[in-house]
């Protein structure tokens, strides 16, 4: 508000990465006096339609700046057209094809608006300037960044993410990564009799007895740290040991190194996840 005020109400509208921290609010208070716009943004599809709900009702630079319009993510193109938002196009012949041009007009129809976009350079003769610090070369009208590359092929968004791929691949290794699991609190309160078992059983579970103390009703309560992977059939053999008797709680406390000896497990049933998302895409 006090840009717009500094203005004198002159704001029209502002650009925002609705995926950004702090984004929703602030779409939804200055959505009150002037039109919010998607744009310059990395947000998905679900993050969009956030944006979106919270008050954004234009998307910028329509295919620019932005995630690609994909068949199982459509970005925030996909939810521009499910929140009936206004969008634009940058028509001057290079950011957009024309058959992309005449796809978007059909998409949405009254609501697409036609820009320009241009560097401060713009109807200057060929030569060398710059944008940001970054050193670019203008010829034939054209501006083009002195030290990036595309090619029709090779920069396609799956070459991209295919590089991203074997340079984390590439990499990782030589940071000598470690596997971390999740580790709970556990509070366990029993009958004096089965507090052997119990005892037994945590350590059975990879987990380490911190103490014991009396509890209400002749019972005894164990805390104990044990990790979180060795807890998903806890309750069942709690309640038939004590036959009822026994409660716990578990709560979430830090992350310790995997033991060695089950890594290949993990990265084994890790592989098999990947293997079977690979499948269903």
């Amino acid at each position: 508000h006090r840009l717009n005020e500094a203005s004198g109400g002159q704001v029209k509208l502002v650009t925002v990465a609705c995926e950004e921290e702090g984004a929703l609010p602030f779409i939804r208070e200055v959505s009150q006096v002037c039109t919010v716009s998607l744009g310059h943004t990395t947000a998905d599809y679900d993050a969009a339609m956030a944006g979106f709900a919270a008050g954004a009702s234009h998307a910028t630079h329509l295919y620019n700046g932005m995630p690609s319009f994909l068949h199982r993510n459509p970005g925030v193109i996909g939810a521009a057209f499910d929140s009936e938002a206004s969008v634009e196009l940058i028509c001057d012949g290079l950011h957009i094809h024309p058959a992309v041009i005449r796809a978007t007009y059909q998409l949405f129809g009254d609501k697409l608006n036609l820009i320009s976009d241009s560097l401060r350079c713009a109807g200057m003769p060929d030569g060398d300037y710059e944008l940001g610090g970054q050193p670019i070369v203008v010829k034939n009208h054209k501006a083009t960044l002195l030290d990036g590359s595309y090619h029709p092929v090779d920069s396609s968004e799956m070459a991209f993410k295919m590089a991203a791929k074997l340079a984390y691949k590439a990499a990782l290794p030589e940071a000598n990564p470690v596997l971390l699991e999740p580790i709970g609190n556990l509070m366990a309160t029993v009958p004096n009799d089965v507090m052997g078992d119990i005892m037994g059983e945590v350590t059975k579970r990879r987990g380490r007895v911190l103490g014991m103390h009396p509890a209400e009703d002749g019972q005894q309560t164990i805390e104990a740290d044990v990790p979180m992977s060795e807890m998903h059939d806890f309750t069942t053999f709690l309640r038939q040991l004590t036959q009822g008797r026994g409660s716990f709680t578990y709560t979430f406390t830090r992350y310790e190194t995997l033991p060695s000896n089950l890594e290949a497990k993990v990265i084994e049933e890790a592989k098999k996840f990947i293997d079977m998302k690979d499948d269903e895409e």
